[in-house]
C-alpha cells in the first residue's frame, strides 16, 4: 500500500483534507473582503447575535479568548467590528458590527449560495454531513 493510498485510508486525512478544500474554495472571497476564514465565522455569529462578548463568541466558535482576542483586535482594526462596554456592567466588553461588517452579509449569503452551487450537494447529502459531524460531535454543535 502506498503512502498516498495509507492516508486516503484515514478518517482523519479525509476531514483534514475536505476542511482544506472547503477553506480553498472561500479564499478568492475572503482575500476581496480582507478577512480571513476565522473571522468570516466571527461575523457569521455577529449576525445571528450583534454585540457578543469574547465569552459568547468562544461557544460556537470553539476558540479560547487568547485566539479571540487578538482576532477581534485586528477585525476591529479592519473596521469590521466595534467595540464597546456594556452599559450595564462596564467590566463586559461587547463586539458589534460596524457599518462594514453588517454590509458583507450581503456578499456571504451569495458567497454561500455560489459554493453550495460549486460544490453540487443534494440535500441527501448535506444531510448525511450532518448526520456524520452529530456522530463526531454528539454534544450538538453540528447538527440543525
Amino acid at each position: 500500500m502506498s503512502a498516498q493510498q495509507r492516508l486516503n485510508s484515514q478518517i482523519s486525512f479525509q476531514f483534514y483534507t475536505g476542511s482544506r478544500l472547503m477553506q480553498r474554495m472561500y479564499r478568492p472571497y475572503l482575500d476581496e473582503w480582507g478577512i480571513t476564514y476565522s473571522q468570516y465565522l466571527v461575523l457569521e455569529c455577529l449576525w445571528e447575535e450583534d454585540g457578543q462578548t469574547i465569552a459568547d463568541l468562544s461557544i460556537p466558535l470553539d476558540l479560547d479568548s487568547g485566539t479571540l482576542s487578538p482576532l477581534l483586535k485586528r477585525m476591529e482594526n479592519g473596521g469590521f467590528v466595534r467595540r464597546q462596554a456594556d452599559k450595564t456592567d462596564y467590566r463586559r466588553v461587547l463586539f458589534f458590527l460596524t457599518q462594514r461588517g453588517q454590509k458583507l452579509q450581503e456578499e456571504a449569503i451569495v458567497m454561500e449560495q455560489e459554493i453550495v452551487k460549486m460544490l453540487n450537494f443534494t440535500d441527501a447529502d448535506l444531510k448525511a454531513i450532518g448526520t456524520v459531524m452529530a456522530k463526531i460531535n454528539p454534544n450538538g454543535k453540528f447538527t440543525d
